[in-house]
């Protein structure tokens, strides 16, 4: 399932990033499910967060995985981080609320002003997709050789073209340490095989990162992505 897609009024991917002359927005989608489903917010207890990164500057942050930032006009470097948490999950209002309790993403890419004022420019953003076979309590037994499935293509109206490199790291601290995983290039994506021998009883969270041909690349923490039984 891709990750953070909104839809228009004509349930067409909407844009989740623009540009127009020195303003530029994003807004994402706090939930998605794989039957295409998603919301921005269901609960007082979810959160997020934006910052933007000029040349390496923050330009400021918005308490919501959504924002707006004045930007130079000539041709800059950009880093976009995205973050959205599930802040009451396990608790009173969702006990089942187990996996993907958080997500980390940074996006990085280039922009410059467009020709002209009136021009609403796509951001070029990589959005992930992910395929594993999980059962309904997003479980997998404890063996070897787990698959999961990596692929990305750019927002509605971004052509990303091919995606040349990807990688995947596992923790099973929620993020605090990170093993990589090996990563081989199958079909349209890219296949991550995962030893989960050793994690019974424990949650998995993933990292990954794609670069698309154009140098736009994505890096996403999907924290107890799922749970090892």
């Amino acid at each position: 399932m891709p990750t953070g897609i909104a839809l228009g009024a004509d349930f067409r991917p909407a844009h989740m990033g623009e540009r127009q002359a020195n303003l530029m927005g994003v807004a994402f989608p706090y939930y998605r499910d794989a039957a295409g489903h998603y919301t921005f917010s269901s609960d007082f207890g979810d959160f997020g967060l934006a910052t933007l990164f000029e040349n390496g500057t923050s330009l400021g942050q918005s308490p919501f995985a959504s924002g707006q930032w004045v930007v130079s006009t000539g041709p800059a470097d950009y880093r976009l981080n995205v973050m959205t948490n599930k802040g009451i999950a396990g608790g009173v209002q969702a006990p089942n609320w187990r996996m993907s309790t958080r997500t980390m993403t940074n996006f990085e890419f280039r922009s410059q002003r467009p020709a002209d004022d009136d021009t609403v420019a796509v951001l070029p953003l990589v959005i992930l997709s992910y395929d594993m076979t999980l059962d309904e309590y997003n479980l997998t037994p404890a063996a070897p050789g787990f698959e999961i499935t990596v692929s990305g293509a750019g927002q509605a109206d971004y052509d990303a073209g091919r995606i040349v490199s990807a990688k995947v790291w596992t923790s099973l601290d929620d993020g605090t340490t990170w093993v990589e995983a090996p990563v081989t290039a199958r079909g349209g994506g890219y296949v991550a095989t995962v030893d989960n021998s050793s994690a019974a009883g424990r949650n998995v969270t993933l990292r990954v990162q794609l670069t698309d041909e154009h140098g736009a690349k994505v890096t996403q923490d999907l924290i107890r992505a799922y749970g090892v039984r």
